[in-house]
């Protein structure tokens, strides 16, 4: 089983990729996120991968929650030390 976790804005593995990837991956899935780099700094998403892991099959991974994942706010102050 393969799950691969896809986001939107990432420009490293595009969505589009693991799409063709998965092809050739029978029991695999693709959970695409908007908002959403190359990044696993979400809850959701390391909830996502326990489920994953604890029961060896992709099609079982609830998604639901990638629906609140929100683009992060851009900083409005930058500071930098030297």
């Amino acid at each position: 089983p393969v799950l691969m976790v896809s986001g939107d804005l990432d420009a490293s593995v595009t969505p589009a990729l693991a799409a063709d990837a998965l092809a050739h991956l029978p029991r695999g899935r693709q959970v695409k996120i908007r908002y959403y780099g190359h990044q696993i700094d979400n809850a959701c998403v390391w909830r996502m991968l326990s489920d994953f892991i604890d029961s060896a099959r992709a099609d079982k991974v609830d998604a639901a929650c990638t629906g609140a994942i929100r683009r992060p706010s851009f900083p409005k102050e930058l500071r930098v030390q030297f």
